[in-house]
């Protein structure tokens, strides 16, 4: 068995900057020369792959295998999920009811630009970035703010420090998940531990938000929006992330954010209604009517809904699906820190991971949506379309990993 060599070349700083070469290599491609991420990921797992043959003698059977099982690791652990995460979102989108959903939201808040905001970047950002991440909740709900008034290089502010704290379960999970394949620490107690960070950062989000968009006075004044906002988001983030698993921290919070705020103002709104910039506008409560019909609106949430039943079913600690194993395989090495002991490089085939109840979520919602055959096509080609980058990146940066 291959034993590690901790410092090949005789000088731990010469050793510590040769093992940064694929780091910097990464910076430099990405940020330097703004090379595609599939790219960039490939060129610097080749750099990386050669530095373990070349300077750290890693042997070539047991490197190639344990880029392998990586790069399996990355396609089954966190592009299973991302993609069919991204199939549910452009089914919805395909079949009109995102834009149901979109409209009806709008038509929750009222004319104040401080509602809207919590609403919209606050609540609905953190719905986007639950399902799909990926840059989707800056992509949606950006122009949604500069539909309201707000400048566009403010709205994209507004947009990005609402994503702070769920973008810590975006895409379903997938950055959890893949620090827990990587790390090999237990899932749950992995998410369990984020959760409570994300509860911590997501109290100040919701007052920076209204301090962006109305200035200290209008901040103030909407103090309820603030607390109930961030309230609302950790009350189904934090028992979801700790009991549940990183599936559905940002979805279910997201959810239970939109309800709190909405019977919140039901029962109180702010006493001077304030446009962007905390200038006083006037007119009516309700921004817009969104025309639905309350099947329509049944319908719209319909997906979020059958999401949220059958991941919890299928990934709950109850549930023994996740931890079936058909296939292992792993490459070890001795470890040159402890006596004895070995690490290794592993790949698990898990069929019935979090993924495949997301596949399950997709094709239920399908069949209730009456999705025909040239929408699934359509659906699958601007998936794929949107898709295979960073699919490639899952690949790449795993084997490097």
């Amino acid at each position: 068995m291959f034993t590690q060599i901790l410092n090949p070349t005789g000088n731990l700083f010469t050793t510590w900057i040769v093992a940064l070469i694929p780091v910097v290599a990464l910076l430099i491609l990405l940020a330097g020369l703004r090379v595609s991420a599939w790219l960039a990921t490939l060129i610097a797992s080749v750099i990386t792959f050669f530095l373990g043959l070349w300077v750290w003698r890693m042997p070539l059977g047991d490197g190639v295998k344990a880029y392998l099982y990586g790069s399996a690791t990355g396609i089954w652990n966190v592009n299973w999920i991302t993609f069919w995460g991204v199939m549910l979102f452009n089914t919805l989108v395909m079949t009109g009811l995102f834009d149901k959903f979109r409209r009806w939201l709008i038509a929750q808040g009222t004319q104040d630009v401080r509602v809207q905001t919590i609403l919209f970047a606050w609540a609905f950002g953190a719905l986007l970035e639950g399902l799909v991440g990926f840059g989707y909740p800056w992509a949606f709900v950006a122009p949604i703010l500069i539909a309201i008034g707000i400048p566009d290089l403010d709205a994209i502010r507004v947009a990005a420090i609402a994503n702070n704290a769920p973008v810590s379960y975006g895409a379903l999970g997938a950055p959890i998940i893949a620090l827990a394949a990587v790390t090999g620490y237990p899932l749950l107690a992995l998410s369990g531990s984020i959760s409570k960070i994300v509860a911590i950062l997501a109290l100040l989000p919701p007052w920076i938000l209204l301090y962006l968009v109305s200035g200290k006075k209008g901040m103030l004044g909407a103090w309820p929006l603030a607390i109930v906002g961030s309230l609302g988001y950790i009350a189904g983030q934090f028992p979801v992330g700790t009991y549940l698993g990183p599936y559905l921290p940002d979805v279910v919070g997201a959810t239970v954010c939109f309800g709190c705020v909405l019977v919140l103002l039901k029962v109180w709104r702010p006493k001077e209604m304030l446009g962007y910039g905390g200038m006083p506008v006037s007119g009516g409560a309700q921004a817009t009517s969104h025309g639905l019909s309350g099947r329509e609106v049944f319908q719209a949430w319909l997906p979020i809904l059958v999401l949220v039943a059958v991941v919890v079913a299928w990934t709950g600690p109850w549930s023994s699906l996740p931890g079936v194993i058909a296939l292992h395989l792993q490459v070890s090495a001795a470890s040159a820190i402890t006596q004895g002991a070995t690490i290794a490089a592993v790949f698990n085939w898990t069929p019935f991971v979090g993924g495949t109840a997301i596949l399950v979520s997709w094709l239920i919602v399908a069949l209730l949506l009456r999705v025909n055959g040239s929408q699934l096509v359509e659906i699958w080609n601007k998936t794929w379309q949107q898709m295979w980058g960073a699919l490639l990146v899952g690949v790449f940066i795993f084997g490097l990993d």
